[in-house]
């Protein structure tokens, strides 16, 4: 398990170290030796809404959750992936991992986006969670945000129209040139994209050839999407986004899904790096 101090009775300001505080958090809600309800109301306003997998999730059963967990006794491995912090609103990308048989591990990774009140703590939250089994312990491009902060705020020369000069219109304008025959499926691709980008959707890898293989499908059957952009969040080279893809057809165009992004910018505003969670409004995962 990684190592966390657990002297401090109060939670670290979220704005400042987003990592602390969700090592705090867990750290202390795993380990058995407070009211977990305390630790819960320590990090949340009383009054605070929180949706988790598109369903609205009530103190009392986050709390239930945290319960449950601690019955356990389980050894966990916590690893703190990403964090972009903006003003009053943060997102956060984080996996716990925990033992099953020998290198066997289960796997839970979460998107969260948090936005604070004016005590400090979370006012509000919408996120996402997805477990699933993996070997051995894995390690991640972004894994431990303050080992790589230098290099995620090093300065930016986005150019004009790439994601880095504006993400919410990266995120509609990609969405409406996969469905614009008029322009080559590579070229969509790497207009917003490095071409050696590491892009992982709902863990799986995919490489520059998948994702324009996936516009050219898209294309052949007709397929198309409406954006609408809920949260966007930019420090330095990091970023996170949140929003809602809906079909624009009813029969044959797909699910609307629930999408949550955090990645990073290359040096002239692409994107070089980018973890996606997205789920449909049935609870199906897409890859």
């Amino acid at each position: 398990m990684e190592e966390t101090s657990m002297q401090s009775a109060k939670p670290p300001i979220l704005s400042q170290d987003p990592a602390g505080f969700v090592r705090w958090f867990i750290d202390r809600s795993f380990d058995g030796s407070e009211p977990v309800e305390d630790i819960w109301d320590s990090c949340h306003a009383p009054d605070a809404v929180h949706v988790m997998n598109q369903k609205p999730m009530a103190r009392a059963r986050r709390v239930k959750q945290l319960r449950q967990w601690r019955l356990r006794e389980s050894p966990y491995v916590l690893q703190i992936r990403d964090a972009v912090v903006e003003g009053d609103r943060l997102a956060v990308r984080y996996a716990i991992l925990s033992g099953v048989l020998w290198e066997l591990r289960m796997e839970t990774e979460h998107i969260e986006f948090h936005r604070l009140g004016d005590d400090g703590r979370i006012s509000g939250s919408a996120s996402v969670s997805r477990s699933g089994y993996v070997w051995g312990e894995p390690r991640d491009p972004m894994v431990e945000v303050e080992v790589e902060a230098a290099g995620a705020d090093a300065p930016l020369n986005a150019l004009p129209g790439t994601p880095g000069d504006d993400i919410a219109a990266y995120l509609h304008e990609y969405n409406r040139l996969v469905s614009d025959e008029s322009v080559a499926a590579d070229d969509v691709f790497e207009t917003f994209h490095t071409p050696g980008a590491d892009v992982r959707i709902n863990r799986t890898l995919k490489h520059r050839s998948d994702m324009v293989a996936a516009i050219r499908r898209a294309r052949k059957k007709g397929l198309s999407h409406s954006v609408e952009v809920h949260d966007v969040l930019r420090q330095g080279r990091r970023f996170a986004a949140r929003y809602t893809m809906t079909p624009e057809r009813r029969r044959g165009g797909g699910p609307t899904l629930a999408v949550f992004d955090v990645g990073r910018l290359a040096s002239d505003g692409r994107v070089c790096s980018l973890h996606t969670m997205m789920q449909s409004s049935s609870g199906a995962w897409p890859s």
